[in-house]
């Protein structure tokens, strides 16, 4: 069995960074681990560095967590000026929040690629501790693959903070791709869809332009169908969610939160 590359972001000593955060890596490692030991014995998986100690977590939080998926097509679709436009907008995402504001430790971020030659995945930081890495482009389109990826990466963190009593938002999916999907993906948007009309999931999808904008609108929930990115406007992409996440932040949980206009990266028809 192939395993999922674990980043592990944040740095510094023991001392510093989000408990919350650095047990979700543990976590993952840890649902790794079991999923080996059933699957594949013997095989050997990635594991902390030293300076990555599990902390203690606080009894109870009174602040809401905000979990962010970006489930990013890394494909060879996306060869080129698009994925360096991807990875500047990321950047450019990060830039968008001030360090140690109630945002920037609240909202926690995990990334899920996917390509056919390998997956990674990078489990929940706070936007203090994330730090972005370059992304390459190779492989095909495994989406559906990737949507499972990033479900059950949120159905962990759901569980776990429901056991704990920790307080959080709705989960947001937030799916880029930049061609068409190659692998069976019909069960896996299935699922998506069905955690959406659950009121349990908020899910966008966004096709760069030349995307398979048919199979997507299958894939995206029927009350918020995919939007077409355009050109390379990522940087402005990624500043529309931030602008979006800090409305999101700043309201009472449970009210619900309207897109804010696409107009300055969405193509026109």
């Amino acid at each position: 069995i192939n395993y999922p590359q674990i980043m592990m972001t944040g740095g510094g000593n023991s001392s510093s960074g989000d408990p919350t955060s650095n047990y979700f890596q543990l976590l993952q490692l840890d649902h790794l681990e079991t999923l080996r030991n059933r699957l594949n014995p013997g095989t050997p998986i990635a594991s902390l560095p030293p300076n990555q100690e599990q902390k203690s977590l606080p009894g109870h939080s009174t602040k809401s967590k905000i979990p962010v998926v970006l489930l990013l097509d890394t494909s060879s679709s996306m060869f080129g000026q698009r994925i360096d436009s991807l990875n500047a907008g990321i950047s450019a995402f990060k830039k968008e929040f001030e360090p140690n504001t109630n945002i920037s430790q609240n909202l926690e971020l995990a990334i899920v690629t996917c390509n056919s030659h390998r997956e990674t995945f990078q489990g929940f930081v706070n936007m203090d501790n994330f730090i972005p890495v370059t992304l390459e482009a190779e492989g095909e389109t495994t989406i559906g693959k990737g949507i499972d990826s990033a479900l059950n990466n949120i159905e962990s963190y759901q569980d776990y903070c429901q056991k704990n009593n920790f307080q959080y938002r709705k989960p947001l999916l937030f799916l880029i791709i930049g061609g068409s999907p190659t692998d069976d993906w019909k069960n896996s948007a299935e699922r998506a869809r069905q955690a959406v009309e659950a009121n349990k999931l908020n899910f966008f999808v966004v096709g760069v332009k030349g995307a398979d904008m048919t199979s997507l609108r299958q894939i995206a929930p029927p009350q918020t169908p995919p939007k077409t990115l355009d050109n390379f406007k990522f940087r402005e992409l990624f500043q529309w969610l931030a602008d979006y996440l800090k409305k999101v932040s700043s309201s009472e949980k449970g009210t619900r939160i309207r897109p804010l206009p696409t107009t300055e990266w969405e193509a026109s028809e």
